[in-house]
């Protein structure tokens, strides 16, 4: 069984408990997506089939006369809600919260989801998990020269859905005669450990560079500007502030 109800803001699928309808599940899921304008949609879907799996296994034991439904909704601008129910007996959730968690069976996935969403939570019975996503923009570079000087100004956040973009970039800027280059981080509001390694790295490869090119960062918000900090990356790329 597979039934599919679709409106403006909301899907919402039945299926019965077979591993092999996951991928089904996750397809209408692209498409539904795709027609709310959902740029990033990686995490959307990590949960999405994490809440699945964990639905067929451990809640309805992979019986095939129970049933799952799998519900979306687009709760306006980048917001999300992905809720899952099975016809289980569920589990006590509360462990997931405590070291008992690392032994118990319903774990499974948990961990992961938790990286991906804002929050989860429960019914009473625990068959039934409701999580919210807040996409955040993704990220674009622009590059301009004022001067002798190179600028980068990256907008939105800066996370691991560009990092292959930004590696490109930096690569290229490397390989041409680039002796000055300024990170305007006055748009973006948060930038994750991926983007921190690449411009450890990067740090490291114009430190070594026979004609030096000189880094700096502007317009970083106070949490950046302490994470620079904190990892000792403000003496590889100096932060300069507004006067």
């Amino acid at each position: 069984m597979f039934l599919v109800n679709e409106f403006r803001d909301m899907l919402i699928l039945k299926m019965s408990t077979e591993t092999g309808l996951i991928d089904r599940a996750v397809a209408r899921l692209d498409d539904f997506l795709d027609k709310m304008e959902v740029v990033s949609q990686e995490g959307v879907r990590i949960v999405a089939r994490e809440l699945l799996e964990n639905a067929v296994e451990h809640g309805n034991r992979g019986r095939v006369d129970k049933e799952i439904q799998f519900e979306v909704v687009h709760a306006g601008g980048n917001s999300l809600k992905v809720a899952v129910e099975d016809e289980g007996e569920g589990f006590d959730w509360a462990l997931l919260a405590t070291p008992l968690a690392k032994d118990c069976q319903e774990d499974k996935g948990y961990p992961l989801i938790k990286t991906v969403t804002d929050d989860f939570d429960f019914n009473e019975k625990g068959n039934r998990v409701l999580a919210r996503i807040n996409i955040r923009d993704e990220a674009a570079l622009s590059v301009s020269r004022q001067g002798n000087q190179t600028v980068v100004r990256p907008s939105g956040d800066l996370t691991r859905n560009l990092a292959s973009k930004l590696r490109i970039l930096l690569l290229e800027l490397f390989s041409e005669d680039c002796s000055s280059l300024r990170f305007d981080l006055s748009e973006v509001k948060d930038i994750d450990s991926v983007i921190i390694t690449i411009l450890l790295v990067f740090g490291k490869m114009c430190d070594e560079k026979d004609q030096k090119i000189n880094l700096e960062i502007s317009g970083a918000n106070e949490d950046i500007a302490n994470l620079f900090q904190f990892t000792h990356l403000d003496q590889t790329y100096p932060l300069v502030f507004a006067a």
